[in-house]
């Protein structure tokens, strides 16, 4: 080696050696790594950072502190280190104990003789306290924003000199959309305050360091709305104002309670003068502190005089006021649990001595964190000596003074106990009010007792002291017949009870035509129980109401077995719905040329025992108990499935299907989603279906079936009404309800063309359809004769079978392709 050389070696030397002293005092971590990431080089401070010895460092590479996510990381990093480009770089690297530890490094590449790159220089400080600070403030930023949202705040700083604020973003759920234009000022936010409320602003006293608070009403959005604003001014260097910090909240919401709530106590401090009962309110020692002018009056304390003092001292007698003082005590005590309302009933005394029993509710309530107790106080004096009476009257009903049903029990067995001794037979008439629960529900209670006890007094006027007239329960009355000599006699009874009732009865101001449903039932055996002969009755009556009410009914055998039968049938008829018992067939309406335009769906049911069971009988059975919804809800399902099928048929694109209602399923709330839905189950359109009504649901306005029918309209499905003139209806409801067709009852077309009134009745009722718009269409057509008398009277369509009767959903498509479409129109 030549001078040069030698010289050219210390000097490299003499550099590494100041490089390493350089290092060693660095407060930097230093590393040195070649081309495949091992270390060349590194202080005690790097190997500090990592938290290794420097042994450890020295045999290990960069890539032995870095996890998977780093690790590619990593690699693209010494690729373009490898091209000779110095870096400045944010990095985490995985102490040797586990911990993340982020850094912040300035590397560039190391060159070999011939200029090419042989490793890369690092030097390395710790950020971990820095990136952890950062975060925290970042998630503490976070977190207020939250808090504030949390609490509906909006956070904001006004700028006094400039006039210009900022603004967290949920401002404009406060103030609106305008709290967030472009270049907000103060003006712009003040544009939105109520003119009278900006004064509030200007006469603001903006003092450094003073709170303020302010509540104004702003227009927002186009509608009026409270906000509750409050901050503080901030001052300069020299404690000049300079800005306005602080927040605002919608508090429209809780100036509304504050305003239910002073309303309410102005209600509560009304009702309580204008209370019938003495109305007293105690602080938790028991002293009075609200005192109304009903106490004033049943105690004789003036409310000036009461104010203060124990309420036990002005009400009770002296001997008493020690233990009612003792349980107002315990009653408030902090440590007693909490008392439900109370009601007793107690002797007081008045102020001049006299002495009364009341009756006292006492309730406690949490009043600015304390229990206090509120209480009225009714005389009951009256119902005392009323209760005496009806103790003495135990058989009586308090409601129409008859006589009750115990009393009626021990009066028919001691009749039935007679027979034979004074007369052969003993009668029973059971007697229930049609319709009453509409009055109760429409006119309140009050009226429904007040007629009540007015049918109580006409029956007992008709059948005088020869019969005991008894409230059974409800608007449920018997008549007892004793002494009867035939059964021709306790009709004579029944019939001129029903007579006495055409008459309207005069109650709350109103004249109410009352119908009745009468059972009779007759012992001739003294063996015989009375609550056997009141059954009897019952079960006739019930037969009565459901031949449409207004009439009498006589029990027989005939009935008894009606009675077991229909209790079969509903057993029976909850386990077709199970097991599928139940089919649906079809009946063509058509035009009177025989073009099919619609089908009727019909229940059917064919018992695997009992054979055919007429819809006449099943369906009844159905709508008392219910089953006629679910049993309603599986007919249209099936029905309209059906329909889909058919209206794909060439031609047959305009075929309609029609399903009956019944009362029950209009009365069930979610009938035009479950008709919404079926529709859409089976993509039929909503003018595919028609439902047919009875005039009787129109008219019956207590059981929401208006809205209903309402909703169905609005929804586009066609309306009918069945077995038209048969009820009671009026112009009013047709007119009311938006109904598209009117089907006569089979019963008038049975007689048109032989019966001079049926054919004048039927031919109105198609002129009425016509003047309102309606199609007019005829059940039960059976014969030529008729079918050619309701064409020659303008009838739209019919159905009957003249054409068809109906048949299985298997048959249709056989109808279909005997017949031709109805022209468009009809």
């Amino acid at each position: 080696m030549d001078s040069g050389t030698a010289a050219s070696g210390d000097d490299r030397a003499l550099l590494e050696a100041r490089f390493r002293g350089v290092a060693d005092v660095s407060r930097d971590g230093i590393w040195m790594i070649d081309l495949e990431g091992s270390t060349t080089f590194a202080n005690q401070q790097m190997a500090d950072l990592l938290g290794c010895d420097l042994a450890s460092l020295a045999a290990a590479s960069v890539f032995d502190f870095m996890d998977a996510e780093g690790l590619a990381e990593g690699l693209a990093v010494l690729e373009r280190l490898q091209a000779g480009t110095p870096q400045q770089l944010e990095f985490r690297l995985v102490r040797v104990d586990g911990v993340d530890l982020f850094i912040e490094a300035s590397t560039c590449p190391l060159f070999a003789p011939d200029g090419s790159v042989s490793g890369a220089l690092g030097v390395v400080s710790d950020t971990s306290e820095r990136r952890r600070a950062t975060e925290q403030l970042r998630r503490q930023r976070e977190w207020l924003a939250m808090a504030l949202d949390a609490g509906g705040l909006a956070a904001w700083e006004l700028d006094l000199a400039r006039g210009e604020y900022t603004r967290s973003d949920n401002l404009r759920a406060v103030f609106g959309s305008r709290a967030l234009d472009a270049t907000p000022t103060m003006r712009d936010l003040l544009e939105v305050v109520v003119p009278e409320d900006r004064r509030l602003f200007r006469t603001l006293d903006y003092a450094v360091g003073e709170p303020f608070a302010l509540e104004f009403r702003i227009v927002r959005e186009g509608a009026l709305a409270w906000v509750r604003s409050q901050g503080r001014v901030i001052g300069d260097a020299q404690g000049h104002p300079m800005a306005v910090r602080g927040t605002s909240v919608d508090i429209t919401e809780t100036r509304a309670a504050e305003q239910r709530r002073a309303e309410a106590i102005a209600v509560h401090r009304h009702t309580i003068e204008v209370s019938p009962d003495a109305f007293v309110g105690l602080d938790g020692a028991g002293r009075v502190a609200e005192w109304n002018a009903m106490a004033e009056s049943l105690f004789g304390w003036s409310r000036e005089e009461a104010m203060g003092q124990r309420c036990v001292d002005l009400m009770f007698l002296p001997q008493d006021r020690a233990f009612y003082q003792q349980q107002l005590d315990a009653m408030v005590d902090p440590g007693a649990p909490e008392v439900p309302p109370t009601r007793v009933e107690l002797v007081a005394q008045a102020r001049d001595g006299r002495t009364f029993p009341v009756e006292l509710s006492l309730v406690m309530v949490q009043v600015g964190g304390s229990a206090q107790l509120r209480g009225f106080i009714r005389d009951i004096t009256e119902r005392r000596a009323h209760e005496r009476d009806l103790a003495d009257r135990a058989l009586v009903d308090q409601v129409t003074g008859l006589a009750n049903r115990t009393l009626l029990l021990d009066r028919a067995e001691r009749a039935i106990a007679r027979i034979g001794e004074r007369a052969p037979l003993v009668a029973a008439l059971f007697v229930d009010i049609d319709r009453f629960k509409p009055v109760n529900e429409t006119l309140g209670h009050t009226v429904g007792d007040a007629l009540l006890a007015a049918v109580a007094s006409r029956l007992r006027s008709t059948v005088g002291v020869t019969c005991t007239v008894a409230r059974h329960g409800g608007d449920e009355f018997v008549v007892l017949c004793e002494d009867v000599a035939d059964l021709a006699a306790a009709e004579s009874v029944g019939r001129a009870v029903l007579e006495a009732f055409t008459d309207p009865i005069a109650v709350g101001g109103r004249r109410l035509t009352v119908s009745l449903s009468i059972g009779l039932a007759h012992v001739d055996s003294p063996m015989t129980e009375a609550s056997t002969l009141i059954r009897a009755a019952d079960v006739a009556m019930h037969q009565a109401k459901a031949l449409g009410g207004g009439r009498m009914e006589a029990f027989d055998a005939a009935l008894a077995h009606r009675a077991t039968r229909r209790l079969d049938l509903e057993q029976e008829l909850r386990r077709a719905l199970a097991t599928g018992q139940i089919t649906v067939a079809y009946q063509p309406v058509v035009t009177f040329d025989g073009c099919i335009v619609s089908l009727e769906a019909l229940a059917r049911w064919e018992h695997p025992e009992l054979g055919s069971i007429p819809p006449a009988e099943f369906i009844p059975v159905a709508e008392e108990t219910g089953l006629i919804v679910e049993l309603g809800e599986r007919v249209l399902d099936e029905a309209c499935a059906r329909l889909a099928d058919w209206r794909a048929l060439p031609g047959w694109e305009q075929l309609t299907m029609a399903a009956n209602l019944s009362g029950r399923q209009l009365a069930t709330p979610g009938l035009v989603g479950t008709v919404e839905r079926t529709l859409a189950r089976h993509g039929l359109p909503v003018d595919a279906v028609c439902l047919e009504i009875t005039e009787s649901m129109l008219m019956d306005e207590t059981s929401g079936a208006a809205g209903t029918v309402d909703a169905l309209a609005e929804m586009g499905i066609v309306l009918a009404v069945d077995d038209f003139g048969t009820g009671y209806s009026s112009l009013l409801y047709l007119r009311r309800f938006p109904v598209h067709a009117l089907k006569l009852d089979r019963s008038f077309v049975a007689g048109i063309g032989t019966n001079d009134v049926d054919t004048a009745i039927v031919a109105s009722m198609i002129d009425l359809a016509h003047s309102l718009h309606l199609v007019s269409i005829a059940e039960g057509v059976e014969t030529v004769a008729q079918a050619e008398a309701l064409a020659a009277r303008g009838c739209d369509l019919a159905q009957g079978y003249h054409w068809s009767k109906p048949v299985p959903a298997d048959e249709i498509v056989g109808l279909l392709g005997a017949s031709a479409p109805a022209p468009a129109g009809n």
